[in-house]
């Protein structure tokens, strides 16, 4: 892949299942096979991790800790109302016909301060290809890898709505 980048966002949402407000923060992970601008059109591939309830204290674009696919409240499709964990993980491709089938991964490490920001884990998971008709496995590594919030060259600022 010719342009690997990250992406962290930290934005407050109302969520209709308990009437309350909560922090939502993303981390993109994205592969693309262009060097140019990441757009969604492009041949590539993302990990995403969700934390529903993400800490309003603590600053950090995400939060350490385990995410999964599928969440483990299958109700609720935001904060679990239900007293679940809200973090998730997926794997996409491009398509309207992707799907994350399943996976896990563990936010390790989060280190610096405002604006400078990297993170280590690992993760692995499953989603369904619609350019191959087939699931597709990924597994991944990081260490240190830094995390870029500019919303401008991302196309997964606001990802999940606020």
């Amino acid at each position: 892949y010719e342009k690997i980048t990250t992406y962290g966002e930290e934005v407050e949402y109302f969520n209709d299942g308990d009437g309350q407000t909560y922090i939502k923060k993303i981390l993109v992970i994205h592969f693309q096979k262009e060097g140019d601008r990441v757009e969604l059109n492009k041949e590539h591939y993302a990990v995403i991790f969700t934390d529903w309830e993400g800490s309003a204290t603590n600053g950090q674009p995400i939060d350490e800790g385990s995410y999964l696919w599928p969440s483990i409240c299958p109700v609720c499709a935001r904060k679990c109302i239900h007293g679940a964990e809200s973090k998730w993980v997926r794997m996409e491709i491009p398509g309207d016909g992707d799907i994350s089938v399943g996976g896990e991964a563990h936010i390790d490490n989060v280190v610096g301060s405002e604006g400078d920001w990297t993170i280590s884990g690992e993760g692995e998971g499953t989603f369904y290809n619609p350019f191959v008709e087939a699931n597709m496995s990924g597994k991944i590594e990081f260490e240190n890898l830094k995390v870029e919030r500019d919303s401008e060259e991302s196309p997964y600022f606001d990802y999940g709505g606020h």
